[in-house]
Order: C-alpha cells, then structure tokens, then sequence
C-alpha cells in the first residue's frame, strides 16, 4: 500500500489534494476561447478591465467508509468574478459571465492528479456589485465534487476477498 501524508491507501495512486483541484479548474478557465486576463489567488490586477479573478474555496470534506478504504469525496466551489468598469451598464459583465459558466457545463468530468473533477451543477451568475474603485463585479459560483481515482465497488471479487 502507498501511503499519502501518513496515511495508508489502497492501489498506490496519489490521493487529490486542494491544488490539484485548483490546478484542473483554472486550466478549464483558461482555455476559455477570448478569455480576458485572469487574476489567481493572491496576486493582484495590473491589467485593464475586463479580467476575471479566480478563488477556490474547499467547502467540506466526506468519506463514506468507516475504516477510511477510498478516497475522501471533497465539495467545493470556484468563484470566477467577471470585473469591468464601472458606470457601463452590465451587458459586458453578463456577456462574459455567461461564456464563464458554458466552460463549467453540468456533468464535465476535470482530469486531476489522484481523480476526476465532477461540475455536479449548472454554473451559476450570481448578482452583480460596485467593487472597491472604479469596477463592478459579477460572480460565477460553480459547484464541483470529486471523483477518486481509486473506487473499490463493494460487490465486487476484490472487496469480498479483502473485507469479506
């Protein structure tokens, strides 16, 4: 058995980690077709608007076992804040917003190390606000859950001979 920061795990694969998370959701943003500039966690904005300012935020964390036999299954949210000028109506926030969540469509499956990053819902463009300075703000709240790369289906010949 691999072991991932002292835990031991079946099949030696390397468990999903928040990084790996960000890393497949940031590159599905960035591959965005006319994707404006896009300002990653703690770095600032030095561009003209639009950009777009990405946040991932791990919300919980559940594992359906007791004796902790596959991967924790882990429950987030990705933020894409569309920022434009301020005083220009929402058009250009909405526009883009909307190109946002067609990159994040329900059931795309992110390849991650350790998994699979499953969007479980619509991506959604949340109300738009007067930001600090001259800008506003309209998010894009998108849902993912993981998939481990490891599952060991219960009614199987492997489960049965090592638990049964």
């Amino acid at each position: 058995m691999a072991t991932d920061r002292g835990k031991e795990r079946k099949g030696g694969a390397q468990m999903m980690d928040f990084k790996a998370i960000s890393q497949a959701l940031g590159q599905r943003l960035a591959a965005m077709p006319n994707v404006p500039p896009i300002v990653w966690g703690n770095k600032s904005a030095d561009f003209p608007k639009p950009y777009l300012i990405a946040r991932h935020q791990p919300v919980s964390r559940d594992n359906a076992t007791l004796d902790n036999t596959i991967d924790d299954e882990q429950i987030g949210l990705f933020f894409v804040d569309v920022v434009v000028e301020s005083d220009t109506f929402e058009t250009q926030a909405e526009e883009i917003a909307w190109d946002v969540a067609q990159q994040f469509r329900k059931g795309l499956r992110l390849a991650a190390t350790g998994g699979v990053v499953l969007i479980d819902a619509p991506a959604e463009p949340v109300a738009g606000f007067h930001s600090e300075g001259n800008e506003w703000r309209m998010p894009v709240r998108i849902r993912y859950r993981t998939e481990s790369a490891i599952y060991v289906n219960p009614w199987s010949a492997e489960f049965a001979e090592e638990f049964g």
